[in-house]
């Protein structure tokens, strides 16, 4: 039981740093068009220590789940430093910059990770299915074919063909692909709203003969790779905009 303590207190600690930095984007937007925030909360009531500068009260709080920022309310717009009586475009950028700063962390922190020399399993990437009518049915790609290259670049795992397929979206690319004795050049253009379960090019493949090798991507490429990374993170803003624009949910921040 105590070996998962240290777990516990790392998804502890990296739920905080994410909240903090999640409402320190909203706070400093919203300090920033001058919208009146009453309180920066880290984490939940009850409250374990605040301290109140100008306007504001800080507090840390007893539950790490969450964290918010406590504007004044949008009631009434005439009221002095009320978010409502901001502009469309002001209110937007207030609540925009929670998700934005979150999306930047990431970006961070997975440049980061895969500029950090690791291990990594490759092989060959084998073509196991092909879906009926995807763009790789359409180039002639065939179960048991192998990817070598993707636009001049060599493939050696699942994740080296992800990655180039992420940064070709809508767009034409080339493969090179070992099949029996012989090597074929195909082009395709991966989707960018595949049917659900497809992917990109359709098709599902699996690294053959393994071994592990020590790498450590170059900090252009890692950069990519936390690009792509990135976007799932903006789900998150995704979903943050459609419920406040939607529901006309009051201005405080919660995260």
């Amino acid at each position: 039981m105590l070996a998962i303590v240290p777990y516990i207190l790392a998804f502890i600690a990296l739920l905080a740093l994410l909240v903090l930095v999640h409402e320190a984007g909203h706070f400093a937007m919203a300090k920033a068009a001058r919208v009146k925030v009453l309180e920066f909360g880290l984490g939940f009531p009850p409250r374990l220590w605040s301290l109140r500068r100008g306007e504001t009260l800080y507090s840390v709080n007893a539950i790490p789940l969450g964290g918010f920022v406590k504007m004044v309310g949008e009631e009434d717009p005439s009221e002095p430093g009320s978010l409502a009586g901001k502009s469309t475009g002001v209110r937007f950028l207030v609540m925009a910059a929670g998700p934005f700063m979150n999306a930047l962390l990431a970006l961070v922190l997975f440049s980061v990770l895969f500029m950090v020399p690791q291990d990594v399993v490759v092989g060959e990437v084998e073509v196991q299915q092909v879906a009926p009518g995807s763009p790789a049915q359409l180039a002639g790609i065939l179960p048991g074919d192998r990817v070598v290259a993707v636009d001049g670049h060599p493939v050696s795992n699942h994740a080296d063909l992800q990655y180039r397929i992420g940064l070709r979206l809508g767009a034409e690319m080339t493969w090179l692909v070992q099949r029996g004795g012989q090597r074929l050049v195909v082009t395709l253009v991966p989707r960018p709203n595949p049917p659900e379960g497809q992917g990109a090019t359709g098709i599902q493949v699996a690294t053959v003969n393994p071994r592990l090798e020590r790498r450590a991507t170059a900090p252009w490429v890692a950069m990519g790779k936390g690009l792509l990374r990135m976007g799932d993170v903006l789900v998150f803003a995704k979903n943050e905009f459609t419920k406040w624009f939607a529901g006309g949910t009051a201005p405080e921040v919660t995260g």
